[in-house]
């Protein structure tokens, strides 16, 4: 199996080893946070978003919950944001000029925007 930069193992509350995936990262206040779904999770799965912080424990990056509320509600907001600056530019369409299918690059099944991106 290729190993990746994006997928972390981690050890879930009964000692079970579980695969996740970095799906978005985010700084705020000199802080790093992370986005992760399960990696095994397809895409048409119905999955839970986890929010950690990275803290640097002076030999490697270690992954913490984010306990505070205030700080939570702040970074989700951050999340936030960029998830919707994603789909304004996955609404520019599929590449092709003059189309606005919304779908990037294209090649979406059913795709009627007449530009031939499905041809």
């Amino acid at each position: 199996m290729e190993e990746r930069d994006d997928i972390l193992a981690l050890t879930d509350e009964e000692g079970n080893e579980v695969n996740f995936e970095i799906i978005d990262a985010v700084e705020n206040d000199g802080k790093t946070y992370v986005l992760l779904v399960p990696a095994e999770a397809g895409e048409e799965d119905e999955v839970e978003v986890i929010m950690l912080r990275v803290e640097d424990d002076g030999e490697e990056d270690v992954l913490v919950t984010v306990d505070d509320e205030d700080e939570f509600n702040t970074v989700a907001a951050l999340f936030d944001q960029k998830a919707e600056e994603y789909e304004l530019e996955a609404e520019d369409g599929c590449g092709h000029e003059g189309c606005d299918c919304g779908h990037e690059g294209c090649g979406h099944e059913g795709c009627d925007c007449g530009c031939g991106c499905n041809d």
